[in-house]
């Protein structure tokens, strides 16, 4: 058996375990005999579990599980799924956003001195400056590449492009630099961006954010 096989046959065997845990000893008390007493006919379920994967790994099944996730997991890496929610802009729209944060415990050095109170709100941008615009787009659309593209370039390379759809590893295979692809639509979601193209930059201790229509 394979060293997969007797993983899966461990988590299989550890969820049975579970599933048949022992009451408290509160709930078992001893309440005696009562009536004819019958011995429990159960099969081995650990070997019913191992006799199954035998079976299954003979006939390859296991395998064709694995390929499987193998080629979803390849799949999702060149193009992921879609954000959803994100459409193309056709209007220009433009709002700052405060990255600012409040604390919701005190901070403190390794001597346990606390630099930091509770509730105190800090701004990152106090501290760093965005060294890179954010530039999101539909990488489906040959607009809003090349849109990038020219807006990269006119920040001398200092952008991020960030892919809302698309092949990300296609693009980023083509152009030789890497391109992102904003999984599950966190970043989108945190900035209120609905619409693409769109970028972000610093404006002072605050974000400015616009969706560009091309």
């Amino acid at each position: 058996m394979t060293r997969d096989t007797r993983i899966l046959a461990g988590f299989l065997l550890l969820l049975c375990s579970a599933l048949h845990a022992p009451f408290s000893d509160a709930v078992a008390a001893d309440l005696g005999v009562h009536g004819q007493v019958f011995p429990v006919a159960e099969p081995d379920m650990l070997e019913m579990i191992m006799a199954k994967l035998r079976q299954m790994e003979a006939e390859g099944k296991i395998t064709e599980m694995q390929e499987g996730l193998k080629s979803r997991t390849a799949a999702y890496a060149v193009r992921p799924p879609p954000v959803p929610g994100i459409g193309t802009a056709v209007q220009a729209r433009s709002w700052l956003y405060d990255p600012a944060v409040a604390l919701n415990r005190d901070l403190q050095d390794q001597d346990g001195n606390v630099f930091q109170k509770s509730g105190r709100r800090i701004n990152p941008l106090d501290y760093i400056n965005l060294s890179q615009q954010m530039l999101f787009i539909n990488g489906d659309d040959e607009k809003q590449v090349a849109w990038a593209k020219r807006t990269e370039n006119a920040l001398g390379g200092r952008a991020k492009i960030i892919l809302v759809r698309g092949a990300v590893a296609d693009h980023s295979r083509r152009e030789g630099k890497p391109y992102y692809f904003d999984q599950g639509g966190k970043l989108t979601e945190r900035f209120g961006i609905r619409n693409v193209p769109a970028l972000i930059r610093q404006e002072g201790r605050y974000l400015r954010i616009e969706e560009v229509p091309q």
